[in-house]
């Protein structure tokens, strides 16, 4: 599990990921050095096989000023707890020197359909301005059924 901020594009980039059961919890602060009036975001997700093999399941680029408000299940299935724990806008533009946050964001296991089986996933999402990184994560872990 790792965060980054591009130097050139944010004056500050915090990551944090606590696995205190029950829930794991992550924590990321940017402030960037100039506004964003339009920007992309990127996810991808991979399932990791038994035999080790990855599954690419989405690679997807959106637009980030809907990102919150998108019908894409997949997307709803992280941005409704970003938009409950984060200070987001719903809209654009994202603003200079605003320090933005998501904190004690959580994946709630209720929220998988009910017919996935125990998987091992790996999920990537970045924020782009134009093609360009200004900030990714990188995330792992086990959907489990019991």
């Amino acid at each position: 599990m790792n965060g980054s901020g591009n130097p050139a594009l944010c004056s500050e980039f915090r990551f944090n990921y606590s696995n205190e059961r029950p829930t794991d919890k992550l924590f990321i602060e940017f402030r960037l050095k100039e506004n964003l009036p339009r920007f992309s975001f990127g996810g991808q997700v991979d399932i990791l096989r038994a035999d080790n093999r990855i599954i690419r399941f989405m690679d997807a680029t959106t637009d980030g000023c809907k990102l919150l408000n998108t019908k894409n299940k997949l997307f709803q299935l992280f941005s409704k707890e970003i938009i409950r724990v984060s200070n987001f806008p719903r809209s654009c533009p994202l603003s200079a020197n605003k320090l933005y946050f998501v904190r004690n964001y959580s994946i709630d296991p209720e929220e998988f359909p009910v017919f996935l089986p125990t998987l091992h996933w790996i999920v990537q999402v970045q924020i782009l301005k134009e093609k360009v990184v200004v900030a990714s994560v990188y995330l792992q872990g086990t959907v489990k059924r019991v």
